[in-house]
């Protein structure tokens, strides 16, 4: 396959979560709670996509507002009208498994550009 095709079937979703703690009050700081979610978050992340090889890289970072963290998401070979269902999959398992008592996720916003 050309270089050319190869890039074309290359794709990033990019979204955005909202964390918020609950009523814990050693969870109510957030400069404190957020990177301590997000280290466990990209842990269970990278552990979740073994299962799901059209998903050749990912970050996990801070977000622009305090309570939120970015995570993306790369795609390569996969038709780009299945990957919001394939990432809305494998956020919802990740989110599933690192979601407690302690804290609120919502998954904010979404956007797909060619890699």
């Amino acid at each position: 396959m050309a270089k050319a095709e190869q890039d074309a079937e290359r794709f990033e979703l990019t979204t955005t979560l909202a964390v918020e703690p609950n009523d814990d009050p050693a969870r109510a700081d957030l400069p404190r709670f957020l990177p301590e979610f997000a280290e466990h978050f990209d842990a269970i992340l990278g552990a979740s996509l073994r299962n799901h090889p059209a998903v050749t890289a990912y970050f996990v970072r801070p977000g622009e507002e305090a309570s939120e963290i970015v995570v993306g998401l790369r795609f390569e070979g996969m038709p780009p009208a299945n990957i919001e269902a394939a990432a809305a999959h494998i956020l919802n398992e990740a989110l599933e498994k690192s979601t407690g008592a302690d804290h609120t996720t919502v998954r904010e916003e979404s956007t797909l550009v060619p890699a």
